[in-house]
C-alpha cells in the first residue's frame, strides 16, 4: 500500500497570520499601558519630624536649648519589656529605629543623645522621672550591652 501525500493544511493564509500577530502585539501593548496608567501603587507614607522642621525654619529666639544630665537605658519592642502591643509606641506609631521613650517631653520632641538625633515617641513606667530616657533598640544583645549610662542630652523646647 502506498500512502498518498496529503496537501499541507493552510487554514490561515500567511498574510492573515502576520496581521493577526501584529494586532495581538498592539493589543498587548495597549493593555500594558492601561495597566501602568491606572494601576494603584500604594503611596509611601512619609513621616516628618515636626520639631526638626520647626527648629530649622524658625528664628533661634523661638526655641530654647535644654541640656540635661540624663539616665539612659535601652529597651526592645518585646512583650516582656513593653505592654501587650510592643510594636506600637505610646504615641500610636509603629516602632522604628531612632525612637526614644521619656515620660515628660511631648511626642515628636527631638533629643540629641551622643551626637545622634532621636525622637520621643514612647513612654515608660510611671516610676521613671523626667530625667530618664529609654532608647529603642531591635537587637536584645545590643540593648544589654548598652546597659545603663549617664550622659548629657540636648533637646529644644518651643518658647510659649
Amino acid at each position: 500500500m502506498s500512502k498518498q501525500e496529503e496537501p499541507p493544511l493552510e487554514w490561515i493564509h500567511p498574510e492573515k497570520a502576520m496581521a493577526i500577530w501584529i494586532v495581538s502585539c498592539i493589543l498587548i501593548i495597549i493593555a500594558s499601558l492601561l495597566f501602568i496608567a491606572f494601576a494603584r501603587v500604594p503611596e509611601e507614607k512619609v513621616e516628618y519630624n515636626l520639631s526638626s522642621y520647626l527648629i530649622a525654619q524658625a528664628p533661634p529666639y523661638m526655641f530654647t536649648e535644654h541640656k540635661v544630665l540624663a539616665s539612659l537605658s535601652a529597651y526592645n519592642p518585646v512583650w516582656w519589656q513593653c505592654d501587650s502591643t510592643p510594636d506600637i509606641t505610646a504615641s500610636g506609631k509603629k516602632v522604628k529605629e531612632g525612637y526614644v521613650a521619656n515620660n515628660c517631653l511631648p511626642f515628636g520632641t527631638e533629643v540629641k543623645i551622643g551626637g545622634k538625633s532621636l525622637e520621643v515617641q514612647d513612654r515608660m513606667n510611671k516610676r521613671y522621672g523626667c530625667e530618664h530616657f529609654d532608647i529603642l533598640m531591635f537587637d536584645i544583645e545590643e540593648a544589654k550591652e548598652f546597659g545603663r549610662q549617664t550622659e548629657e542630652i540636648v533637646y529644644y523646647k518651643l518658647i510659649e
